[in-house]
């Protein structure tokens, strides 16, 4: 057995442990590979929770209207590179029209459907 079957044998033992103890939802943090082997092999619904985002400034603050985009430009100037929050569809959309970037961190995994 190699070192990532064994570590996916790992992940797939705590979760069954965890589904055993009644646990509906997990929150953790998961790779790009354990999220696909937990989706197609254990087949449980798994959706991003917390995202990354990539600070920037702006030019013109005061006539930016959504207040995400006046935090990420405060966060970068108090020398911050990365903000950790919970993004709704609204939020999404907004930050592909502002070309910013974020990434998945924190994933739920729903042990029950």
């Amino acid at each position: 057995m190699k070192a990532k079957q064994y570590q996916l044998s790992c992940l797939k033992k705590q979760l069954r442990e965890k589904k055993k103890n009644r646990v509906k939802v997990l929150e953790w943090k998961l790779t790009e590979e354990q999220k696909e082997y937990i989706e197609n092999v254990l087949h449980l619904k798994v959706e991003p929770y917390l995202y990354r985002i990539r600070t920037r400034t702006f030019k013109n603050i005061s006539k930016l209207n959504y207040s995400i985009l006046k935090d990420i430009h405060y966060m970068k100037k108090r020398g911050k590179d990365f903000e950790v929050r919970r993004l709704s569809k609204k939020d999404k959309e907004i930050l592909d029209e502002y070309g910013i970037s974020y990434d998945p961190v924190r994933y739920k995994i729903y042990l029950f459907s």
